[in-house]
């Protein structure tokens, strides 16, 4: 018998038969009668979802329709965890067999929905191949979100919590079946006609918005009663070409399977109570670009930069172009931004600043044909040098070679005296600063890091310069 592990993956070994039985008008109710040794120990009623799952819910009812529940047990007691049950094993099988199933039942695909494994919600018990969910199920006594996306939550508790609780804290034997046999009597009870009388109401994006990509958010207004929402997206504007299909519980989603590059797509929204949808949402057009790079140089938070900023970032796969925005404030307000230079085709941009011992928020964003993807998250830097000598020299240098194994070695005639070399990692966190004195023009810096990418900064008493390499 396989057992349940606690706080990663259930594995469960269950088949049972599945009937197609007529559209829902609403979210049908069940009522789980118990008894521990025939003293009844009280009614469970539960509501399921069809329109979230409905081949588990039509499953589930064709069960109750031919009695199949009746006498089965609640097999599995786990305080804190779960109470499972439905094995038709359980009837009148010997323990041992209680939970292994029957092979000659039909398995039911899954229908992994947003719907979280919280207390009181009903799931489908499985084993290890996900489609495998046929007639046991569990209700969670307590939050399982290591269960969500994993396994099909179809329904919850309504009323007769206290009995869940009275049955999962039964006397048990070291594989967690009760000591005492726990049956079940299940039948059919009213149905919840509630409809959803509102349609989601859109926040973002706005119609038209150009440039949208994976990390942008789509938000909407709660619907009262909704428990997920469904979003579609489409090539035409009557949907005849529904290119992806999301569901989410939140209020908010980052869509990542869109095409990247002024794709344009229709998307709409619904609220889903898990008996019916609502109508849909206005439609709303985007169109798509490309994620922001990242940020390289220079290094967020970074002081004493030269007044000749020097500004670099990572390549972005099928960007043709960049725009890098300077502002006073993180807001980036017009009167605030001091640089705004679209159509870049280099990774890299360079700009002097008139004034020194001021911060500056810099921000990249992609462009494909002219249309920017969302701005990379802004990070700032402060001209001048923490010792009141302003750095007013960009100096020109040769870096090599790249990637590094052992030396780091620069070529200038420009730096003189002691020469600070600073590494940054990708963060902008200082890990390394090393000294050196130019010979014949050229500094030699020792180099013992992990591989990866860095960023340095080396400078004398007249300026610096930035850049990048790789160490092996």
């Amino acid at each position: 018998m396989r057992k349940i592990l606690l706080l990663s993956a259930l594995f469960f070994y269950s088949i049972v038969g599945f009937a197609q039985i007529g559209a829902y008008q609403g979210k049908p109710h069940y009522l789980i009668d118990t008894y521990r040794a025939g003293t009844k120990i009280g009614t469970i009623e539960v509501e399921m979802y069809p329109s979230i799952a409905p081949k588990h819910v039509r499953n589930f009812d064709s069960l109750v329709a031919a009695h199949f529940y009746d006498t089965t047990a609640f097999h599995r007691v786990i305080p804190g965890f779960v109470i499972q049950g439905g094995d038709p094993n359980s009837k009148h099988g010997p323990k041992s067999t209680w939970g292994m199933g029957d092979p000659k039942q039909i398995d039911i695909p899954a229908e992994f929905n947003p719907i979280s494994h919280q207390r009181g919600v009903l799931s489908a018990a499985r084993g290890s191949n996900i489609n495998s969910a046929n007639s046991q199920f569990f209700i969670c006594v307590a939050a399982a979100t290591n269960l969500d996306n994993n396994y099909t939550a179809y329904g919850k508790v309504v009323t007769g919590l206290t009995f869940v609780d009275n049955i999962v804290s039964s006397a048990r034997d070291a594989n967690d079946n009760p000591l005492q046999k726990i049956e079940m009597f299940v039948t059919r009870g009213i149905v919840d006609s509630t409809r959803i009388d509102s349609v989601p109401e859109i926040i973002q994006p706005i119609n038209n918005l150009a440039g949208i990509s994976s990390n942008f958010l789509f938000k909407w207004k709660a619907v009262p009663g909704a428990l997920i929402y469904n979003l579609e997206f489409a090539s035409d504007s009557l949907f005849q070409n529904i290119i992806l299909s999301k569901s989410t519980a939140a209020l908010s989603i980052s869509i990542s399977e869109l095409a990247v590059g002024k794709v344009k797509y229709y998307w709409r929204i619904y609220a889903n109570n898990g008996g019916f949808k609502s109508a849909a949402s206005d439609t709303r057009v985007i169109y798509t670009g490309l994620n922001a790079p990242q940020l390289l140089l220079p290094a967020n938070a970074s002081i004493g930069i030269s007044t000749q900023t020097h500004f670099e970032w990572r390549k972005v796969e099928q960007a043709n172009a960049y725009r890098i925005q300077v502002s006073t404030t993180p807001a980036f307000t017009s009167s605030a931004i001091k640089l705004d230079s679209a159509g870049i085709i280099d990774t890299f941009f360079n700009f002097n600043f008139s004034l020194t011992n001021r911060k500056y928020y810099w921000r990249i964003a992609s462009e494909v044909n002219g249309i920017s993807g969302l701005n990379a998250n802004a990070i700032y830097f402060t001209t001048g040098s923490t010792t009141g000598i302003e750095n007013t020299m960009l100096h020109t240098i040769k870096q090599y070679p790249n990637p590094v194994s052992q030396f780091l070695n620069f070529e200038s005639s420009t730096l003189t005296g002691q020469v600070t070399l600073q590494i940054f990692d990708q963060l902008g966190k200082l890990i390394a600063i090393q000294k050196a004195i130019s010979i014949n023009n050229i500094l030699s810096f020792p180099i013992y890091l992990p591989t990866g990418h860095y960023i340095y900064q080396i400078s004398d008493a007249t300026g610096l310069a930035h850049g990048s390499f790789d160490a092996l």
